[in-house]
């Protein structure tokens, strides 16, 4: 039997060899990186954003105590895609009179999510205020839509008793 003998290899490859793999693969892999918009990206060409927001409690028509602190819950989503970037509600006297509380929170962009807020009506306001309460959902490039109005109606407690 003959035995071959095998070249042996030297234990550290050649400097430039492991430099120009490394520069192979960035110019191999260097046009997918970087920020690029999105085929139909709210912000690109031919995109929209498709924003939903929606008050989940109070219900419309509750009685809510002045003073007292109650739990604006809002989902918000976009139907379309991952462009929803906030969530927030606004409460105001009725039929548009003076703002009463607003709050809004952000975040990276999400298709949907749920967000609970307080909100404190001020004793100052008298029993049989109406209150309308209207969610947001924030989405890129200032796209911004409002829910329907909920309606609630102030209760001030006088003397321990309340209406």
């Amino acid at each position: 039997m003959r035995r071959v003998r095998r070249a042996k290899r030297s234990g550290t490859p050649a400097p430039w060899g492991r430099r120009l793999g490394v520069a192979l693969l960035l110019v191999a892999t260097g046009g997918c990186t970087g920020d690029r918009e999105r085929p139909g990206s709210p912000t690109g060409p031919g995109g929209t954003a498709n924003l939903r927001a929606s008050i989940l409690t109070p219900a419309t028509g509750a009685t809510v105590l002045t003073g007292n602190d109650i739990v604006v819950l809002v989902e918000a989503r976009d139907v379309s895609a991952l462009y929803l970037q906030g969530v927030g509600f606004v409460a105001r006297r009725a039929a548009g009179a003076a703002v009463v509380d607003s709050v809004a929170v952000f975040f990276p962009q999400r298709s949907d999510t749920t967000h609970a807020f307080t909100l404190r009506l001020p004793n100052s306001f008298s029993t049989n205020t109406q209150v309308d309460i209207y969610g947001i959902a924030f989405g890129p490039a200032g796209a911004v839509r409002l829910s329907p109005p909920i309606h609630v109606v102030a209760v001030q407690c006088t003397g321990g008793t309340c209406p």
